[in-house]
C-alpha cells in the first residue's frame, strides 16, 4: 500500500482514517468534474464498485470499536459529554451555544484536551 510506505510514522488506525479521507476526497473531486463537464449525467447513473470488507478488516474494526467504547467509558464526565456532542454531529459553535459561559477558545481547548485524553486511554500512553 502506498500510504503505509509514505506515512510510516502513522498507526494502522490513523492510516485507515487517512485512506478513507483520501478516497472520499477523490470521489468528491471526480463527482465535481463529472458535473462540470457533463451536467446532464444524474448521480444515480454513476457506478461505484463496492469492494466490501474483508474478514480481517471486520476484525480490526471490531477491536477498534471495542477499544474506543472502553476508553469513552473511562473518560471523566465533562470530556464524555463533550465527545458525545461531537459524535452527535454538533459543530463547535453549537457546543458553545450549549455552554454559553464558555468562550470559543475554551471550546477549542476542550476539544484538544478531550481528544488527547481519549487517545491516551485508547493507546495506554501517558
Amino acid at each position: 500500500m502506498v500510504l503505509s510506505a509514505k506515512y510510516r510514522e502513522l498507526a494502522p488506525g490513523d492510516l485507515i482514517a487517512l485512506a478513507y479521507t483520501t478516497a472520499s476526497n477523490l470521489l468528491k473531486n471526480y463527482m465535481r468534474k463529472v458535473v462540470v463537464r457533463n451536467p446532464h449525467v444524474p448521480v444515480e447513473d454513476i457506478q461505484v464498485r463496492d469492494r466490501g470488507a474483508t474478514p480481517e478488516d471486520s476484525a480490526i474494526r471490531g477491536e477498534e470499536l471495542e477499544n474506543l467504547s472502553s476508553a469513552v467509558g473511562r473518560l471523566k464526565e465533562p470530556c464524555r459529554s463533550f465527545i458525545r456532542m461531537l459524535l452527535e454531529g454538533m459543530t463547535l459553535q453549537e457546543i458553545q451555544k450549549a455552554h454559553p459561559d464558555a468562550a470559543a477558545n475554551t471550546i477549542y481547548i476542550w476539544k484538544f484536551r478531550c481528544k488527547k485524553y481519549l487517545f491516551q486511554l485508547m493507546t495506554g500512553g501517558n
